[in-house]
């Protein structure tokens, strides 16, 4: 989530060898499920299975994610290693729709880490690499999760975070200001709803807010609601657009 992970590619050059990810089952799992509905309504767009193997002490290995339509066929599926980083993880995420392809891989060297951005659409394939000046301090993908939990008393204090979040599409770190937006109570639950919006003035026109929302006690999130990171495909053709959608969470 928070990502837009599709785009056109704009030059040529090799891919690098990307592995199809598949759903399998581990010993140490937590799993649970989404669903995506048009916002205001209860139209569901698309469904959400994420399978994530855990070590001893309960950190993040890898997590597989499968994405369905709303009959239940397969739109795309994603990958992702945290051996990186939690809150920086390498990951694949293949559209089955459109046959499109995007890799993130993290490469160290010395000190410095790089970021490599691979992006496969047809015969047309691209290759970014980025060298982030704060990557403790930076977030792909599903690391933002990891990152709320990571900063999570910092949060609730109602202290403003920035973070420095990847862009995919515009192979560019962007700044965000994170904090916590409101508590509510719902159904004898205490709620935590926070809200990501871009620093800068103009994108923050472009873009609307993130909006969160956490158990308090579980620390779990329940619902996100904004931009995700499905493309609108109609009638098979990349729109170049991604869904903007309410996103309901149940754990199993």
């Amino acid at each position: 989530i928070l990502t837009i992970l599709i785009a056109s590619a704009k030059s040529s050059v090799s891919l690098a060898q990307t592995v199809q990810p598949s759903l399998v089952n581990f010993s140490d799992t937590l799993a649970f499920s989404g669903k995506a509905y048009r916002l205001n309504t209860e139209t569901l767009l698309y469904s959400e299975h994420h399978l994530i193997k855990l070590n001893n002490s309960g950190d993040y290995i890898s997590s597989q994610v499968k994405y369905t339509d709303k009959n239940g066929l397969t739109m795309a599926i994603k990958s992702l290693d945290f051996s990186s980083g939690l809150t920086t993880p390498q990951l694949t995420f293949i559209d089955e729709r459109t046959q499109s392809t995007i890799k993130v891989n993290i490469l160290n060297k010395g000190k410095q880490k790089t970021v490599q951005i691979y992006n496969a659409q047809g015969t047309n394939n691209t290759l970014e690499s980025l060298n982030p000046h704060n990557f403790d301090n930076s977030i792909i993908d599903a690391g933002f999760n990891l990152f709320v939990k990571k900063h999570w008393d910092t949060l609730l204090k109602g202290n403003n975070i920035e973070v420095d979040f990847l862009a995919l599409t515009r192979a560019e770190y962007i700044g965000f200001d994170l904090h916590r937006f409101k508590s509510k109570r719902f159904k004898s639950e205490d709620l935590i709803v926070l809200r990501l919006r871009p620093s800068n003035f103009i994108i923050r026109l472009l873009m609307d807010p993130i909006y969160l929302t956490y158990n308090k006690d579980t620390k779990r999130l329940l619902q996100y609601e904004g931009l995700t990171n499905i493309e609108r495909v109609d009638n098979g053709v990349a729109s170049g657009d991604n869904i903007v959608a309410r996103i309901e969470y149940s754990y199993e």
